[in-house]
């Protein structure tokens, strides 16, 4: 492992421990830049800085984060996640289910069954939106008895 690399990985989780947001997203994306990160830094920092910006109301550079976070880590719940939360907040609520519903036919997801459960009020969504929704409890239901 490159002892430089984790150390700016570090540093960069600092920045945004202090709240200098900014900063922490330049500091990450110097990471997800440099050819020699490895890969696990790179999903990790585009996390960070996707977060980041979400919080900042940053959408676009917030999901361009997400999408790169999913595409390097298809089966990273925090990742699927993320892009789920910023393309909500940017009001893609198709989008969004879409991306719920692949990711839990990959893979179980207990935060996604809550957020259809109604804990996060998706249960009530609209007649263009149900279709998505029955198709991932459906999917989370399959996790469910395999495991039985």
């Amino acid at each position: 492992m490159n002892v430089d690399e984790e150390t700016r990985f570090t540093e960069a989780c600092l920045l945004r421990d202090q709240r200098r947001s900014i900063e922490a997203v330049k500091a990450y994306e110097a990471i997800i830049l440099d050819p020699l990160s490895q890969r696990k830094f790179i999903i990790h920092s585009h996390l960070q800085a996707g977060h980041i910006l979400k919080e900042l109301c940053s959408y676009d550079e917030a999901e361009m984060h997400a999408r790169q976070a999913v595409l390097l880590a298809p089966k990273n719940q925090l990742a699927s996640l993320l892009l789920f939360h910023v393309l909500m907040s940017k009001a893609e609520t198709m989008s969004a289910l879409k991306e719920m519903v692949r990711f839990v036919t990959i893979k179980d997801s207990q935060m996604y069954r809550d957020l259809i459960s109604g804990t996060y009020n998706l249960s009530p969504m609209g007649i263009e939106y149900s279709e998505l929704v029955d198709r991932a409890r459906r999917a989370l239901a399959k996790w469910k008895h395999a495991g039985e």
